[in-house]
């Protein structure tokens, strides 16, 4: 009675492990199912870039010294997370920034709402900003414009600005983008004259190596408006200056 006592533990044990065999392999089935439609409606973006200035709310913020560049974007439907991560060949420079957002469509319109952090890691600072993006693209002449508000919760302002573009497939390897834009501060530069910032002037092109790998480049000058570096510490680096860039963009 014993040995057929054991003998029927051992059945229980060996069925026992089948089954969680079986449900283990089931499970990983799903999973890797559920994993691959994930990645079906999944989209990423990797971009590697260097420009020559760092450019931003039309100020030299490096004082003439290159950034490079890596960012990477998820994106499922109408949500987004981009994360930016920066350094400088030329100094001690990087940063950190994670931006999640929210897209909507709308016939020719198309509206964006984001929040980003920024870290300097440099200086183990950071800061918090939240803004929107409003763009129409039904102009005449297939041109775009749009205006972007950014809200800088530590500074308590607000930088905007608006754009014009077009994009001109000159060939089947080439698409030229002319742009001009302005900005207007309100705040967001802190010790910075509010008003009228700069006006910019870009050219953008793009050539795609194959498909979802793209090359781009493009040159730009931005003219200062009101800046006064005496009066205004933020004003410094708010200057007429001529920059370019180059960038690397795959898409899965």
């Amino acid at each position: 009675m014993v040995l057929v006592s054991e003998m029927n533990g051992r059945r229980r044990d060996i069925t026992l492990a089948v089954l969680m065999a079986v449900v283990a392999t089931t499970a990983t089935g799903v999973l890797a199912e559920r994993e691959e439609e994930l990645l079906d409606v999944l989209d990423f973006d990797i971009t590697a870039a260097w420009d020559s200035r760092y450019v931003g709310e039309g100020r030299d913020n490096l004082g003439g010294d290159s950034l490079a560049s890596t960012t990477i974007e998820a994106a499922y439907e109408s949500l987004s997370v981009n994360v930016w991560y920066a350094t400088s060949p030329d100094t001690d420079y990087r940063e950190l920034n994670i931006k999640p957002g929210y897209t909507f469509e709308w016939n020719d319109w198309e509206a964006c709402v984001f929040y980003k952090f920024r870290r300097f890691l440099s200086d183990k600072e950071s800061v918090n900003e939240a803004g929107a993006d409003l763009s129409y693209s039904g102009l005449p002449a297939g041109l775009a414009a749009g205006v972007e508000g950014c809200y800088s919760f530590d500074a308590e302002g607000v930088f905007f600005v608006t754009y014009i573009n077009r994009a001109c497939e000159v060939a089947d390897w080439l698409t030229l983008t002319p742009a001009a834009l302005m900005g207007w501060n309100a705040n967001y530069a802190a010790d910075g004259h509010d008003g009228a910032n700069h006006l910019a002037l870009v050219l953008e092109a793009a050539v795609p190596l194959k498909a979802g790998l793209e090359l781009s480049g493009n040159i730009a000058y931005s003219f200062a408006i009101n800046d006064n570096a005496d009066k205004y510490a933020d004003d410094e680096g708010l200057r007429s200056m001529f920059y370019g860039g180059v960038a690397l963009r795959a898409s899965f």
